[in-house]
């Protein structure tokens, strides 16, 4: 079973990157994980970024060399 970010780390990655998707600079409303939940099953915050709900799901459980 996965389980679900805490709304307190939620909103310090979306204030860290002040709203802004990380992929495509648009309003970020969700966060991703840039090594996926899939992987390591963690919420480590060095992991993660703002990015947009469209980003997100374009990223699902993909790895990228660089964004």
């Amino acid at each position: 079973m996965k389980r679900l970010l805490s709304p307190a780390i939620r909103e310090y990655i979306l204030e860290k990157y002040n709203y802004h998707c990380v992929y495509c600079g648009a309003y970020a409303n969700t966060v991703d994980h840039i090594i996926p939940y899939a992987y390591i099953q963690e919420h480590n915050p060095d992991n993660l970024v703002a990015c947009c709900n469209d980003c997100n799901v374009i990223a699902q459980d993909k790895i990228f060399e660089n964004f």
